[in-house]
């Protein structure tokens, strides 16, 4: 008896605490009492993320950003940019870094092996079908570096009287590429690809010229695409001397050769050795393009009692107007600093905006850019 009355106690007990928490009056305290919590929540985070912005623009403010190279400002579907020659011209310190920077090849992006073949969706130039590159670059303003003219720069004093510089644009192989660089009205020097089944006329373009050089392709350490016909170092002294007689009976006026490419072939000194023997017996003088601080080619020409003659600057490394105008900045440079210079650019849309813009815009202004031949012999 006594135990069910305790137990009955006890039930009630129980009972009464689940018809309190279940009550109406409870749950709206509860709910009352999570709101506020939230609340609180959300104006801890409100003013954490306050503080946050404050302390990155005070970081952003406290930055010295006028020493900072301007980036300029790009679409999707085209460049706009806005250079000042003169600045590029009067704080331009990039030769000093550039030579160090030639000490390390790996950390050197003026060494790059370009190629406008060395892409996935390669396929047969159409001379007749292949847009004229730089006719599409002036359709838009927007493609071409807006440069006023009343920023065109005074000409740096010389230690020589008339100080050369040689541009040469690699990978020449279509009608609409020569069309490109004869639109230009500058001594630009065209290196021509030999014929390939991607363009298996290219030889024919050497006509459009009265002077031009053929683009030798190389074997290169890192490179995925090689052409057709490309020396590897392992080629025997004839194979050598065979290829070299092929490229002559195609472009029978030739006298001048660079390397498409090569960082592995000119790294061999026996295989540049061979290789300028083979060319000077048939007339034909090596500019080597510099894909490799290791060339072995300098010590072959000595040892041959040959020339040795290489380009200074890669100009568009990167497919930027602005970078080409600094790139092409360096070279007038060096040009009037050694009295020659030898830069190297690729028929890219960029690249014919870039030179177009500097020759309107008085970047060259100071030194004479003049055909390789025009140059070579400065270098003996």
């Amino acid at each position: 008896m006594i135990a069910g009355i305790v137990a009955l106690s006890f039930s009630g007990r129980e009972s009464g605490r689940d018809s309190n928490l279940n009550s109406v009056a409870t749950e709206k305290k509860i709910q009352t009492y999570l709101n506020a919590q939230k609340i609180e929540k959300k104006s801890v985070l409100d003013k954490k993320i306050e503080e946050n912005k404050s302390e990155t623009n005070s970081n952003l403010n406290s930055l010295n950003l006028k020493d900072e190279p301007k980036t300029p400002k790009t679409s999707a579907k085209s460049e706009n940019t806005d250079i000042n020659i003169s600045e590029l011209l009067s704080n331009l310190n990039l030769e000093e870094n550039n030579n160090s920077n030639l000490k390390s090849e790996n950390n050197n992006s003026n060494l790059k092996e370009i190629s406008v073949f060395d892409v996935s969706t390669a396929r047969k130039i159409d001379p007749a079908s292949e847009p004229d590159q730089l006719t599409k670059a002036k359709a838009s303003e927007k493609t071409t570096a807006k440069i006023p003219a009343k920023t065109a720069p005074k000409p740096e004093k010389s230690a020589y009287k008339n100080p050369k510089l040689a541009i040469i644009i690699d990978d020449v192989a279509s009608e609409a590429q020569a069309r490109s660089i004869k639109a230009l009205g500058l001594a630009i020097t065209p290196s021509i690809m030999p014929p390939a089944p991607l363009h298996p006329r290219s030889a024919e373009l050497a006509n459009e010229f009265d002077f031009f050089m053929v683009h030798l392709p190389l074997a290169a350490l890192h490179f995925s695409k090689n052409e057709p016909g490309t020396l590897a170092p392992t080629a025997t002294k004839e194979q050598i001397e065979a290829r070299v007689k092929e490229v002559k009976k195609a472009f029978p006026r030739v006298r001048y050769i660079n390397n498409h490419t090569g960082s592995y072939f000119t790294s061999d000194y026996a295989a540049s050795k061979a290789l300028l023997e083979a060319l000077a017996n048939e007339n034909i003088h090596f500019v080597d393009s510099l894909t490799t601080t290791r060339s072995a080619v300098p010590r072959a020409s000595r040892d041959l009692g040959l020339v040795y003659v290489s380009r200074d600057v890669f100009i568009d490394n990167d497919q930027n107007v602005a970078k080409t105008l600094q790139a092409l900045s360096l070279a007038v440079k060096k040009a009037r600093q050694n009295g020659k210079a030898i830069a190297i650019g690729h028929p890219h849309k960029t690249t014919f905006a870039a030179l177009g813009e500097a020759k309107k815009n008085g970047l060259f202004k100071g030194v004479q850019i003049v055909y390789l031949r025009d140059i070579y012999g400065l270098y003996n």
